[in-house]
């Protein structure tokens, strides 16, 4: 598996948390037992499997991975994720995604 950002793992009670943070930079935290994620700001190649995630908000630090995760999984032949985000951003997101797919499809 491609190492390609930092990613950081502690167990309490039988589920593990693994991600990374830094504040203004990027945020993305998963839940492997539970197969849900927390904010996209980064997107390691571990995380692809995880295939529910939760938007906290709409900062770049908290979302801008989203265009990568969601191309990589279909370049995987992998199922769309579900992503959740705040309803008030929803319709901007659905745009961002729809535009990066038109690009990334060339």
């Amino acid at each position: 598996m491609v190492d390609n950002l930092p990613v950081r793992t502690k167990v309490h009670d039988g589920l593990t948390i693994e991600g990374y943070s830094r504040a203004a930079v990027q945020s993305y935290w998963r839940f492997p037992e539970l197969k849900i994620g927390f904010d996209m700001g980064g997107s390691p190649w571990s995380f692809m499997g995880t295939q529910t995630f939760f938007i906290s908000h709409a900062h770049l630090d908290h979302m801008a991975a989203l265009p990568a995760y969601v191309a990589r999984r279909r370049m995987m032949k992998m199922d769309p994720p579900t992503v959740y985000v705040p309803d008030k951003v929803a319709e901007s997101v659905m745009k961002m995604l729809r535009s990066w797919q038109k690009l990334d499809r060339g």
